[in-house]
């Protein structure tokens, strides 16, 4: 009986704390869709978006990882350049598709190729970030 209440703080502090990333990761695309200029239809629109694109972002690091292991002998710095520009290409097709079968939002041209570029900065940060937290550099 003891160990219930620890555990049932904790797992609820672990749940706010993915419900708030959610939500802060929606809203951050909602903010880009406005600033962007998509237009859309409805709040479910935006959430059949938001899931299809986390699905497609998940096929795009896929397919990057299979491409890196067969193009690891590449140099680092070329690599990085590499990588970003692979990201930028998947993550455009991969909105673009979502974009033609989604009636329900309007994405211009311009607009899907700055969301691309957005995403994969964001990407590209967050795993140098998550890199540089493992291997801090010695000065």
């Amino acid at each position: 009986m003891r160990k219930i209440i620890p555990i049932s703080i904790v797992s609820l502090l672990l749940l706010f704390a993915v419900i708030t990333s959610i939500i802060v990761l929606f809203f951050f695309n909602v903010g880009i869709f406005e600033i962007l200029g998509i237009e859309y239809d409805s709040w479910k629109s935006i959430l059949l978006f938001y899931g299809l694109s986390l699905i497609a972002d998940a096929v795009v690091t896929i397919v990057l990882m299979f491409i890196k292991i067969n193009c690891s002998k590449v140099g680092r710095n070329f690599r990085r350049l590499h990588e970003f520009i692979l990201r930028v290409i998947l993550n455009f097709t991969a909105v673009f598709t979502i974009d033609e079968y989604m009636s329900s939002i309007r994405i211009s041209f311009v607009a899907e190729v700055v969301f691309a570029i957005i995403i994969s900065t964001i990407d590209i940060s967050m795993g140098a970030s998550k890199r540089d937290s493992v291997n801090p550099r010695s000065e």
